[in-house]
């Protein structure tokens, strides 16, 4: 399943995605959504995040769904003006993009 919403002026925190188990692409780039990302662990299926361009802020997620391949975080506001010290062990033997 593939979940395509950027560019679509959304705002608030990150949407829950519960439920969404076969979820495999999520698109939420260039909106307005703030907050942390919180661990998406729950969703086993998700290979591709596209997150960048939004207003998200905190420490950036330790644990990822193991088949990650993609991650795309950049342009937010981690820790408050951009993703700085360590990046944690994820642990992701297939991620080809962070």
């Amino acid at each position: 399943m593939d979940v395509r919403l950027g560019y679509n002026g959304l705002r608030g925190k990150f949407p829950s995605l519960s439920g969404l188990t076969n979820l495999y692409f999520l698109d939420l780039q260039f909106n307005k959504l703030a907050g942390w990302i919180p661990s998406l662990s729950y969703l086993p299926n998700l290979n591709y995040i596209h997150l960048e361009l939004n207003n998200f802020t905190g420490p950036l997620p330790s644990v990822w769904p193991s088949n990650m391949i993609y991650i795309n975080v950049e342009y937010n506001f981690f820790l408050g003006g951009g993703l700085s010290g360590k990046v944690p062990d994820l642990n992701l033997p297939k991620l080809k993009y962070l």
